[in-house]
Protein backbone atom coordinates (compact mmCIF):
# COMPACT_ATOMS: atom_id res chain seq x y z
CA UNK A 1 0.00 0.00 0.00
CA UNK A 2 1.19 3.50 -0.74
CA UNK A 3 2.36 5.68 2.08
CA UNK A 4 0.32 8.73 2.96
CA UNK A 5 3.34 10.87 2.12
CA UNK A 6 2.80 9.96 -1.53
CA UNK A 7 -0.18 12.32 -1.72
CA UNK A 8 2.30 15.20 -1.57
CA UNK A 9 3.84 13.98 -4.82
CA UNK A 10 0.35 13.94 -6.32
CA UNK A 11 -0.20 17.45 -5.01
CA UNK A 12 3.02 18.71 -6.59
CA UNK A 13 2.10 16.98 -9.85
CA UNK A 14 -1.32 18.63 -9.71
CA UNK A 15 0.27 22.00 -9.13
CA UNK A 16 2.53 21.48 -12.16
CA UNK A 17 -0.42 20.36 -14.27
CA UNK A 18 -2.46 23.42 -13.32
CA UNK A 19 0.51 25.63 -14.16
CA UNK A 20 0.98 23.82 -17.49
CA UNK A 21 -2.64 24.57 -18.43
CA UNK A 22 -2.28 28.17 -17.33
CA UNK A 23 -4.71 27.76 -14.45
CA UNK A 24 -4.00 29.78 -11.35
CA UNK A 25 -3.42 28.11 -8.01
CA UNK A 26 -4.27 30.26 -5.06
CA UNK A 27 -2.69 29.70 -1.67
CA UNK A 28 -6.11 29.56 0.00
CA UNK A 29 -7.13 26.71 -2.35
CA UNK A 30 -4.34 24.42 -1.17
CA UNK A 31 -6.20 22.99 1.88
CA UNK A 32 -9.21 22.11 -0.27
CA UNK A 33 -7.01 20.52 -2.92
CA UNK A 34 -5.21 18.54 -0.23
CA UNK A 35 -8.53 17.26 1.17
CA UNK A 36 -9.62 16.12 -2.29
CA UNK A 37 -6.29 14.38 -2.88
CA UNK A 38 -6.47 12.67 0.53
CA UNK A 39 -10.01 11.47 -0.21
CA UNK A 40 -8.79 10.06 -3.54
CA UNK A 41 -5.83 8.43 -1.79
CA UNK A 42 -8.08 6.72 0.76
CA UNK A 43 -10.50 5.54 -1.94
CA UNK A 44 -7.61 4.15 -3.97
CA UNK A 45 -6.23 2.37 -0.90
CA UNK A 46 -9.62 0.76 -0.23
CA UNK A 47 -9.82 -0.55 -3.79
CA UNK A 48 -6.30 -1.97 -3.55
CA UNK A 49 -7.13 -3.68 -0.27
CA UNK A 50 -10.50 -4.97 -1.46
CA UNK A 51 -10.23 -5.39 -5.25
CA UNK A 52 -13.63 -7.09 -5.40
CA UNK A 53 -15.20 -3.67 -4.77
CA UNK A 54 -14.67 -2.88 -8.45
CA UNK A 55 -16.63 -5.94 -9.47
CA UNK A 56 -19.61 -5.26 -7.22
CA UNK A 57 -22.54 -3.69 -9.03
CA UNK A 58 -24.19 -1.11 -6.80
CA UNK A 59 -27.87 -1.53 -6.08
CA UNK A 60 -29.92 1.31 -7.52
CA UNK A 61 -33.44 1.89 -6.30
CA UNK A 62 -35.47 4.08 -8.61
CA UNK A 63 -38.61 5.79 -7.42
CA UNK A 64 -41.06 5.25 -10.29
CA UNK A 65 -42.69 8.60 -9.52
CA UNK A 66 -39.43 10.33 -10.45
CA UNK A 67 -39.51 8.77 -13.90
CA UNK A 68 -42.97 10.11 -14.80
Amino acid sequence: MEEEGDWMEDFNASRQLLTLYGLPMYQEDIPSIQRVLMAAFHAQAAVKEFPELRETVPITIVDKDLLV
